[in-house]
């Protein structure tokens, strides 16, 4: 069972860290990555001409922990997976 994601967009932010941080809260997967079912990476974070605008890109994967329980709400029907 594999996911992995990768999402990017230009987001306004006086900093690279912002706008990493203001993206993550923007994709919803925050409770996810906290419970260590999902991972998020940084891709890729370029500051645009102007400094108002950063590139952020980030990879959202599936880690050894969320296949588990994919696994196990399949297995016991609580969740179908086509």
């Amino acid at each position: 069972m594999v996911f992995s994601k990768r999402i990017h967009r230009d987001i306004e932010a006086n900093t690279q860290d912002e706008a990493i941080e203001i993206m993550k809260r923007e994709i919803g997967y925050f409770h996810l990555q906290e419970s260590g079912m999902v991972a998020i990476d940084i891709d890729n974070v370029v500051t645009r001409a102007g400094g108002k605008a950063v590139l952020v890109a980030l990879r959202i994967r599936i880690t050894g922990k969320g296949t588990k329980w994919l696994r196990y709400l399949n297995e016991t029907n609580r969740v179908p997976i086509p």
